[in-house]
């Protein structure tokens, strides 16, 4: 898996930390204050991940979700009040809620002390990084992220989101290393395809939420690892 290879990049949300749940029960919450606390997680996750693709090429994706969901919800509030609001309930559960999937700070220790290069690739905003390394108990203490990664890559360095491939042609650039000497880490079919357009070797962490792509992930991978603990045990 790394032979070749000179840098690991990381996914966040679903890969390095158990999170899309988090997401999930924050728009299950945007749900119950747009008046629809009937709709469930699966939905919420697919909707979400569909309108996400269809507003990828604009300035904040996730106000185009919001409207979206406005839409359905039949509200006449607009994207950009309905995403206030959801960034308000965020704050707290990502304080609180979110943790590490077991084993990602041991896999990322391990190869920044085999001299790897490293760096996080993700389409959450920098402030939610700075809240799961410095006030979320659960992540702070075990994953330093300004220590650990060369590279940190958020919603902000870039004009499009996944399945585009331009946050981690990104950080390969400025980790000074080519696209074909990274192994990126995804837990998603939107991920992994832009991970492979980036011209990237890809390793899959499988994540439940994921779990409806499984059979394409593990068919488009020879690395397809259920835990970090498996991924640990191959290095």
């Amino acid at each position: 898996m790394l032979h070749g290879i000179k840098a690991a990049i990381f996914d966040l949300d679903g890969t390095l930390i158990d999170s899309l749940g988090i997401w999930n029960a924050v728009d299950l919450a945007l749900a119950q204050y747009l008046g629809h606390p009937e709709y469930a997680g699966p939905m919420l996750a697919k909707f979400r991940d569909d309108a996400l693709a269809r507003h990828s090429l604009e300035p904040n994706p996730y106000v185009g979700f919001c409207a979206d969901f406005g839409a359905l919800c039949g509200t006449h509030l607009s994207g950009e009040a309905i995403h206030t609001e959801r960034y308000r309930i965020s704050r707290e559960l990502i304080r609180t809620d979110v943790r590490l999937k077991p084993g990602a700070d041991i896999f990322v220790k391990t190869l920044k002390a085999r001299g790897y290069r490293l760096a996080i690739g993700t389409t959450t905003k920098r402030a939610n990084i700075d809240i799961y390394g410095s006030t979320n108990p659960h992540i702070a203490p075990k994953m330093p992220f300004d220590e650990l990664f060369d590279v940190i890559l958020t919603r902000e360095n870039v004009s499009k989101i996944k399945p585009d491939p331009e946050v981690y042609l990104t950080a390969a650039k400025r980790l000074g290393v080519t696209p074909e000497a990274c192994l990126v880490f995804e837990d998603s079919r939107q991920g992994f395809l832009a991970a492979k357009a980036a011209g990237m070797r890809v390793a899959v962490i499988q994540d439940d939420w994921s779990n409806a792509d499984r059979d394409f992930l593990k068919a488009a991978t020879p690395y397809h690892f259920n835990t970090w603990q498996e991924a640990i045990d191959c290095l």
